[in-house]
C-alpha cells in the first residue's frame, strides 16, 4: 500500500512541476472572455418555470409517494402471509395478520414492529384421562368377597415398642 501511495504522491508533483493537469492539457494563461449572460425576460420566466415544477413536486407529488409506498404492508396474491385488517392509530399501525393459520396483532411505527397478541382461535383440548373414567359408566358390582382380618394383638405391640426403645438407647449411647 505504501509504494502506491509513494508513486501517487511522485506523479502528482511531477505533473504539478511539468505544469500539466492528468489528462496531458496545460492551463490556459487567462480565461478566454465569452459572452455575457443574456439580459431579459427569458432567463427569469426559464427560473419561473422550474421553480415551479420543483414546487409541484415537493408538495404534489412526494406525499402522494410517501403515502403510496410508505407505510402500506403489501402481500403477493399466492403469498402465506394476509393482512386481515389494517387500523392506524396515532403515530403507528395495527395491522390484523395471518400466517401458517396463526392470526397475529402486530403493531408497527417509527421503533419497529412488535407482536401484540396471538389471536388464534385455540382448538378444544381433548379430555384427560381422569374426566374420561368420570364419565364412564360404572361397572356392574361384583359380589362382595369375605376378607377375614385379624385384630393386633396388643401385648404383641407393646412388646414390640419395649424392643425399639430398647435399641433406640443403645445407638445413643
Amino acid at each position: 500500500m505504501r509504494p502506491f501511495a509513494l508513486l501517487g504522491w511522485l506523479a502528482a508533483s511531477g505533473a504539478a512541476l511539468a505544469q500539466q493537469g492528468f489528462l496531458g492539457t496545460k492551463p490556459e494563461p487567462a480565461a478566454a472572455t465569452g459572452p455575457t449572460a443574456p439580459v431579459g425576460p427569458m432567463p427569469v420566466l426559464q427560473m419561473a418555470v422550474a421553480l415551479a415544477i420543483v414546487v409541484a413536486v415537493i408538495k404534489f407529488a412526494l406525499p402522494w409517494g410517501v403515502r403510496r409506498f410508505g407505510k402500506r404492508l403489501v402481500t403477493k396474491v399466492d403469498s402465506p402471509i394476509r393482512v386481515e385488517e389494517t387500523a392506524t392509530c396515532g403515530v403507528g399501525t395495527l395491522h390484523v395478520v395471518t400466517v401458517r393459520g396463526r392470526t397475529l396483532l402486530l403493531a408497527s411505527g417509527p421503533q419497529g414492529t412488535n407482536l401484540i397478541a396471538d389471536l388464534t382461535e385455540q382448538p378444544t383440548q381433548p379430555k384427560t384421562f381422569l374426566e374420561l373414567v368420570d364419565e364412564a359408566e360404572p361397572a356392574t358390582p361384583m359380589a362382595p368377597t369375605s376378607a377375614v382380618v385379624e385384630a393386633p394383638d396388643p401385648e404383641d405391640e407393646k412388646g414390640h415398642l419395649a424392643e425399639m426403645i430398647q435399641r433406640l438407647e443403645r445407638l445413643a449411647g
